[in-house]
């Protein structure tokens, strides 16, 4: 039966299912006994000979009158159970309430001080755990997608070393990865303003517009994403890790660089010690770089 007929939070007595079904039976009963009653040639008699005739006589309206007493008690047994099912529902959701605000609370205990102070870290739960309010914890499929697209980053770039060093990074390519930090970091931030100091460019003087330092940029500040993110995911016990490539410590970009000591240093007792280095020797090791990442990625995995 629809469980609307057995509304668990009405008294048994006052459901509507439970008279209707009384009144057909009886309705049932007293019509079968009039018929009788008029079709029937009948004499009173009032001893027990005419009270076992009468019985014998009225067999079947008596056993749909009876029917009434176990057709109520299966009703109630019903009504019991939805009421049952209504108070389990009830403690059900004031567990999920209970432990959503719980979670919330250790989330935001976990993460400060672990992320930058200007994200705010309920509006950060919300989006990372999209279904908490309905007792799911598992981190939003989205972020997990986007983690595993910026992961991509070294083997695209890799793919598109130009030819000529001096070019630049191929736009669509640069478009489409800043495009995914920006998502990445709206599920932190509420304005943007907030985290566009994270993907900020500073063009170096000589060589600023190549694929080198574009390419460089770009993987830096793909790694920052990475980290400020799964710092927050790494809050969740089960979750796994999708990034396989951006795992290394941006140290190691240091080595690529161009510099070339001037002359007014070059006759100084304390010289500076910082290697010279061409804009080819730095190509050189970068694209070194971009390979040995995708090899060690690729064994590890």
């Amino acid at each position: 039966m629809k469980s609307e007929w057995f509304d668990p939070h009405k008294s048994f007595l006052s459901l509507r299912i439970v008279w209707v079904t009384v009144f057909i039976l009886s309705v049932i009963s007293i019509s079968s006994s009039s018929i009788i009653v008029v079709y029937s040639d009948l004499e009173i008699d009032l001893s027990y000979s005419g009270f076992n005739y009468f019985i014998t006589v009225f067999k079947f309206p008596l056993a749909i009158a009876a029917l009434i007493i176990p057709i109520v008690a299966l009703l109630a047994a019903n009504h019991r159970s939805e009421q049952t099912k209504e108070q389990i529902r009830v403690t059900n959701s004031q567990n999920v309430f209970s432990n959503y605000y719980k979670h919330i609370e250790e989330f935001t205990k976990y993460l400060e001080g672990r992320v930058d102070k200007s994200v705010d870290l309920r509006f950060a739960h919300n989006n990372l755990y999209p279904n908490a309010s309905h007792g799911d914890y598992n981190i939003s499929s989205k972020v997990i997608a986007l983690l595993s697209a910026l992961d991509n980053v070294t083997l695209d770039a890799l793919k598109c070393y130009p030819t000529d060093i001096h070019k630049p990074l191929d736009a669509d390519l640069m478009n489409k990865y800043y495009g995914i930090i920006n998502k990445i970091y709206t599920f932190l931030y509420r304005n943007e303003d907030d985290f566009q100091k994270h993907i900020t460019y500073a063009m170096p003087a000589d060589h600023g517009g190549s694929y080198l330092f574009r390419t460089k940029s770009l993987i830096l500040h793909s790694l920052v994403a990475v980290k400020n993110i799964e710092e927050a995911c790494k809050f969740s016990i089960e979750y796994i890790s999708p990034v396989k490539f951006l795992h290394f410590n941006a140290d190691e970009l240091r080595k690529v660089y161009v510099y070339k000591k001037p002359e007014t240093q070059r006759t100084l007792a304390v010289q500076d010690q910082t290697k010279e280095q061409t804009f080819e020797e730095a190509n050189d090791k970068f694209i070194e770089f971009l390979k040995n990442n995708v090899v060690s990625a690729e064994c590890v995995n």
